[in-house]
């Protein structure tokens, strides 16, 4: 996923961008989500 991301936002204008898209997967948990519920949630993040 990180190289993913790397390669989508990789330039400098971006870094910032990389940087709140790292957060906010960090930050993710799954909770009372169901795996399709929290895939969804996963993939609008980096989309």
């Amino acid at each position: 996923m990180w190289d993913f991301l790397k390669q989508t936002y990789s330039n400098d204008k971006n870094v910032s961008k990389i940087l709140q898209v790292e957060e906010e997967l960090l930050n993710l948990q799954q909770g009372d989500q169901s795996p399709a519920q929290y895939f969804a949630s996963l993939k609008s993040i980096y989309e």
